[in-house]
């Protein structure tokens, strides 16, 4: 019998307990290695995988890492070895995915409910989450970082129905990434839960769940809603403003050259009359601002070690005047940008 046979025929067969990873070729009783994986039932046809020590019953084993579940009533077998970089399982014809798999469905499930949720007491959420949202709108640096926020959706985005979304759906599933799902795994599996009764545990336990200077999960997410709500509405009126913008020159730049692929671009200042053409990285122009949070410009600053050429580097600095604030404000200053000898953008008098 092959190992592939072997292994499936002790996942099947309720009287064999054990599976050893390594035997005599010419004398299959003897064990060669102390490595074996063995099973526990846990509920209707449902087994746990074990990997250990053949020691396993002694009080000083500690290796006992659960590798694999098997449904023997619907001969499938989901591994658990992603993160075990010593040990492979044996193959078999029951193999479907790994354990995490069903997780992830999981996880797909709990969001949707989620959002269902939010969509259905939006009203409600946003009167609960008003005050802590009007409170730390008093604060100037959670404004500066509104202001920066709301003109990188602008420049990054030329379509005026544009909407923000503030990315709820990322924020709960790592919420349910450091949880452990492994209890609500194995429930599911063996038929105790089904997939919309754990999804609502879930919520339930995010909703209660306390955040940001102790306040509720869902004045939170009330505060969250406002805060989509500020953004998008001052998106709008950006885009209602047209080019009186004042980010209207930063959203031509950034999308005359977002979609090019090249790595370097030839660029031209003009600050008091005095003019510098000089070579630049593109994607170093395309940086998103997260250090300055009283800068207001969405865009990093123009950084003079990222200029390669000695003499370029020395020319840009004495067309800028040395300034930062000329460097944190670059982009006004661009009369064109080229793409080798391609216009890309070029400043309208």
């Amino acid at each position: 019998m092959e190992v592939k046979e072997e292994f499936d025929e002790f996942l099947i067969n309720d009287d064999v307990q054990m599976f050893s990873l390594g035997k005599n070729l010419k004398h299959k009783n003897i064990i060669l290695s102390n490595e074996v994986i063995t099973k526990a039932l846990l509920k209707n046809n449902i087994y746990l995988l074990f990997r250990t020590n053949y020691q396993f019953l002694s009080e000083t084993d500690s290796k006992l890492n659960v590798v694999g579940v098997f449904d023997n009533k619907n001969k499938k077998l989901y591994t658990n070895t992603k993160n075990l970089f010593d040990f492979e399982m044996p193959k078999s014809n029951y193999y479907i995915d790994e354990l995490c798999s069903i997780e992830n469905e999981l996880i797909k499930d709990a969001k949707k409910v989620l959002f269902e949720y939010i969509d259905k007491n939006k009203d409600t959420l946003k009167n609960e989450g008003k005050e802590l949202f009007d409170n730390i709108l008093k604060d100037e640096k959670y404004k500066n970082v509104l202001s920066n926020l709301i003109a990188r959706e602008y420049v990054f985005n030329v379509n005026s129905s544009h909407k923000y979304n503030n990315n709820e759906e990322k924020r709960y599933e790592e919420y349910l990434h450091r949880i452990k799902m492994a209890d609500k795994t194995l429930l599911y599996l063996i038929g105790e839960k089904s997939k919309e009764e754990i999804s609502k545990t879930l919520l339930l336990g995010y909703l209660e769940q306390k955040c940001y200077d102790n306040w509720a999960q869902k004045k939170y997410l009330g505060c969250r809603l406002l805060e989509v709500e500020y953004v998008n509405q001052s998106l709008r009126k950006m885009y209602q403003e047209g080019n009186k913008s004042a980010y209207k020159k930063t959203q031509t730049i950034v999308q005359a050259i977002k979609d090019i692929n090249t790595k370097v671009l030839t660029i031209t200042l003009k600050c008091d009359n005095e003019e510098v053409t000089f070579k630049y990285r593109k994607d170093d122009m395309l940086i998103l601002n997260d250090f300055d949070l009283y800068n207001k410009n969405p865009l990093i600053s123009l950084y003079a070690v990222y200029i390669s050429n000695k003499k370029e580097r020395e020319l840009v600095d004495k067309v800028l005047k040395g300034k930062e604030e000329n460097y944190n404000n670059y982009l006004n200053f661009i009369t064109e940008i080229k793409w080798g000898k391609k216009i890309l953008y070029k400043e309208k008098w």
